[in-house]
């Protein structure tokens, strides 16, 4: 736990299995992720998953964007990060 309102932090990676990792720690909609676009470690974007049914959506609004895979970063970032910080269900 990092503090009362999440249960921590995930990285993920282009080729990351995100099924996997769905089932693993329960990634859901309302989770908080941030995209590190040329993989520094510090994140430039923040966004709000938004789906869960095939692979992981994303909504974000400096373009408008609704229930964008996260592939789509992968692609145009290749050594990019995301970080999803898991929000509780009740705090």
């Amino acid at each position: 736990m990092i503090n009362d309102y999440s249960e921590g932090v995930i990285e993920i990676t282009e080729g990351t299995d995100l099924e996997a990792l769905k089932e693993r720690y329960g990634i859901q909609v309302g989770d908080i992720m941030f995209f590190d676009a040329d993989g520094d470690g510090i994140p430039n974007h923040a966004t709000i998953i938004t789906d869960v049914s095939e692979s992981i959506g994303y909504s974000a609004h400096t373009v408008s964007r609704r229930d964008l895979d996260i592939n789509t970063f992968f692609k145009q970032s290749p050594k990019g990060k995301a970080y999803i910080v898991l929000i509780k269900d009740e705090f």
